[in-house]
């Protein structure tokens, strides 16, 4: 990392959204850090969904993220959404880990949600030559 190193900061919850990181790593950013407070989870299993959600948001960006939790649970998780290192839930510890700068940018990073969208729109369109073609052999067996 060098002083033109770009950071994409997110803030717990906004690591559910992936546009949110989309714009910054559009920006430049070249790994994530996110801030969160997984402390109102208790152990009920979000503060592991919570966790999950930053592992596809390495996925989607391929970027790495230094994930720092004050309460729940603290990673380092590589631009695979591998967990490099981790801590236990509430448990006070420190880790540390080198992190990789990338600057490229991955196929959601370029289109985000359109991704999802022109997905539905096949799906549908499939859909609709379904209907249409079961429409037009309901017709020909009516004559």
């Amino acid at each position: 990392m060098n002083d033109s190193t770009r950071i994409a900061p997110l803030i717990c919850f906004e690591s559910v959204y992936g546009y949110q990181l989309t714009k910054q790593i559009k920006q430049g950013a070249g790994f994530i850090v996110l801030l969160t407070n997984d402390g109102w989870w208790n152990t009920s299993g979000g503060y592991q969904q919570h966790l999950h959600y930053a592992r596809l948001r390495c996925i989607e960006s391929g970027r790495w993220m230094v994930r720092a939790a004050n309460t729940g649970v603290s990673a380092i998780i590589d631009h695979q959404g591998h967990i490099v290192r981790q801590t236990n839930y509430g448990q006070k510890e420190v880790i540390a880990a080198d992190v990789a700068v990338y600057s490229g940018m991955t196929l959601y990073a370029r289109l985000g949600d359109y991704i999802g969208i022109i997905a539905l729109g096949g799906c549908l369109l499939i859909l609709l030559q379904y209907l249409l073609i079961k429409y037009h052999r309901r017709r020909q067996s009516l004559h």
